[in-house]
């Protein structure tokens, strides 16, 4: 592997105990959190993670949401630092959640339990990627585009003289 990814994937596993994470998907110290390398293997099912990223496809079920999520590092404003991921992770959400809030692009941040792999199909490549049973959730809010304020180089009407 390159060692840049290795580094985004050491800095991945970490992020459960930064203090940025919202309290509702941080682990306690009993948790250790598992990387993706750790999920994608067969004897941590059960164990927990706390894992953050963008929201690649929503599809409602009749009693839970799985949510496609690209696992990134993310910023304590719930923006991607980089766009290095390992790739993407389930999340199987208990409840419906609506799909326009919900939606592709939008950071979130699960807590909750290993699961078997599941097997999926992105483009023509089919990708085995880790299932995580979610116990809390934070959908991070939306970064408002900036407010563009008109500068005035002069505070006086351009026609007024200082005579």
């Amino acid at each position: 592997m390159h060692k840049s990814l290795m580094i985004g994937l050491a800095t991945l596993a970490l992020l459960g105990g930064c203090s940025s994470l919202p309290q509702a998907v941080r682990l306690d110290n009993s948790q250790p959190n598992h990387t993706y390398l750790q999920a994608l293997g067969d004897k941590n099912q059960s164990q927990w993670v706390s894992w953050q990223g963008q929201i690649a496809q929503v599809e409602n079920q009749s009693d839970f949401t799985i949510l496609q999520i690209v696992l990134l590092q993310l910023d304590q404003y719930g923006e991607p630092i980089n766009d290095q991921t390992p790739g993407r992770f389930i999340a199987h959400i208990h409840g419906f959640l609506e799909p326009t809030i919900y939606r592709k692009g939008r950071t979130i941040a699960v807590k909750g339990t290993i699961q078997p792999k599941t097997t999926l199909k992105i483009g023509n490549a089919s990708r085995t990627v880790p299932t995580i049973n979610v116990t809390s959730y934070y959908l991070w809010p939306q970064q408002s585009d900036p407010v563009i304020q008109p500068i005035y180089l002069n505070s006086y009407p351009a026609w007024t003289s200082w005579h």
